[in-house]
């Protein structure tokens, strides 16, 4: 370690330089991170219920791949609310089929839009007035961006621009591989010992469906719906009157390893529609979805809340600016280092792994505390060595203490290695590579930065006495030393409690 260190403190900001570097090369990983709730990442693969899952997929079809849209309102067959789902079913349709020509001209019709800088939202629409599901398309991204007036800025058409070049992505996937709803279900008919086959909803000479506007065909379109028994509660659902309430449009996905994209496509549409019919979305993928919704923001709810919990204690314990940022760094740093890796390597963040950035913040702050409590225990005596001999000391004092301490938390942590479920087996192996990344930048980090920041001698006299009453001061060495003068005089009861509590977590 004593190579280690005189490399560190001879080149302090080359080591720092290198931490930098590593760390936007890691951390660039971070936005390549995927979220997956699947039952493969939670399930042992030799599990007999998780077998038995993959047969039935294998027998009846993977029953993950749909997507059921509910359509209600209390007027269905108006004339409004029919051609409202059929707007709703040509926009999902969007997905089934890619015209790279099409999208290509509507991307550069917004493209030549962009560059006039009195461009209105009339203005933007009139344009793709003849094009009516992406005229739909652009109200969606209006709505959605709430823009008061009608006005649209650079950066409005920017975002715009944005959204539409992510959906062509998309939809060049084509996802979608059939959407079943009242308008393009057929129905079977006999006559004269023939079976007839007919479309439910007619088109017209351009192949066009032709939405049902007036009471005579509205009344054509409910018999032709209600005629066949197999429709009902799948196509359509009736009340207690026989009044129809509910329309469904269900969706075939193709085998993909990610549907998110494409589900938050479709919500996206729906919020659209929402208001005016009543509209609930549901299935494998849309559940996978909002499971991943909140598995991101638990992220970002934790991870704040770790990292001020961590900041207060790194403030009870120094009491000094670079006694808190120094080991806050360190965690921030291995925490985009492993996340990193990990989008980098392309492995993904399940409900269990989800955890993992706030316990790497957690178990890696102790490498930090340490070196840095031994940096001030030691203040006096680096004032007499001067900081290169001082810190080369302190750091030699603590750093087999900080490795051995990492070193069984990371074989504790590999252990886990061992276990069938991938997802718990991922976080064993990625934690205990955290484990790692933290006391590597604590051993090289701090000590390196300590070297280039000023050793405030005069200011800061770090006599018997005043480091006493500066121990005084720190909360935490007050609960510590309680705790311990408590323990030293009450042994008995301190050992009989531990008795009682070993008995009671043997008997649990």
């Amino acid at each position: 370690m004593k190579k280690w260190f005189n490399i560190v403190l001879t080149y302090p900001k080359t080591v720092i330089a290198i931490i930098i570097v590593i760390t936007v090369l890691l951390g660039s990983g971070v936005f390549k991170i995927q979220f997956d709730s699947s039952l493969d990442a939670v399930m042992p693969r030799h599990d007999p219920e998780y077998l038995l899952n993959e047969e039935v997929k294998k027998t009846y079809g993977n029953t993950g791949k749909f997507i059921i849209i509910d359509v209600a309102s209390s007027d269905m067959l108006q004339p409004h609310i029919l051609t409202l789902v059929s707007n709703l079913h040509d926009d999902l349709e969007e997905y089934r089929r890619f015209d790279e020509a099409r999208e290509m001209h509507r991307l550069s019709l917004l493209q030549e839009l962009s560059h006039n800088k009195n461009i209105t939202k009339q203005m933007l629409l009139q344009t793709f007035a003849d094009d009516p599901v992406f005229t739909r398309y652009i109200m969606q991204i209006l709505q959605q961006l709430d823009i008061e007036g009608d006005r649209l800025s650079q950066h409005d058409m920017t975002k715009i621009i944005k959204k539409f070049t992510r959906t062509i992505e998309v939809k060049r996937n084509e996802t979608v591989d059939l959407i079943i709803s009242p308008f393009t279900m057929k129905d079977l008919r006999g006559q004269n010992d023939t079976l007839y086959v007919r479309d439910i909803v007619e088109k017209n000479e351009t192949g066009k469906r032709k939405v049902p506007q007036t009471a005579e065909e509205i009344a054509a379109f409910k018999k032709r719906l209600t005629n066949n028994p197999a429709f009902e509660k799948g196509i359509y659902v009736k009340d207690a009157h026989g009044t129809i309430t509910d329309f469904g449009i269900l969706l075939r996905l193709v085998d993909q390893p990610q549907y998110d994209p494409l589900v938050k496509e479709i919500l996206d549409i729906i919020s659209y529609y929402q208001g005016t019919v009543d509209i609930v979305i549901q299935g494998v993928p849309v559940t996978h979805h909002e499971i991943n919704e909140y598995m991101k923001r638990d992220l970002e709810r934790f991870i704040p809340l770790v990292l001020i919990a961590v900041l207060i204690v790194f403030y009870l314990n120094f009491r000094s600016v670079r006694g808190m940022l120094l080991p806050f760094a360190t965690l921030v740093f291995a925490d985009l280092w492993v996340i990193g890796l990990m989008g980098h390597l392309g492995f993904k963040l399940n409900v269990i792994g989800v955890a993992l950035p706030p316990l790497m913040t957690a178990v890696g702050s102790s490498y930090s505390i340490h070196i840095l409590n031994r940096y001030y225990i030691d203040y006096p005596v680096i004032s007499r060595m001067g900081k290169y001999k001082g810190i080369m000391s302190s750091s030699m004092h603590i750093s087999l203490t900080v490795i051995l301490a990492a070193l069984t938390t990371a074989l504790g942590f590999f252990t886990l290695i061992t276990n069938q479920v991938s997802s718990i087996r991922e976080m064993g192996v990625f934690a205990a590579i955290g484990v790692i990344f933290s006391v590597i930048i604590a051993l090289s980090m701090i000590p390196a930065v300590l070297m280039l920041l000023p050793h405030k001698e005069k200011k800061l006299q770090f006599s018997s006495k005043v480091f006493a009453y500066l121990s005084n001061l720190s909360t935490v060495d007050t609960i510590v030393t309680t705790l311990a003068h408590w323990a030293v005089k009450k042994t008995p009861v301190v050992m009989s409690i531990l008795l009682i509590m070993i008995c009671i977590a043997f008997v649990g």
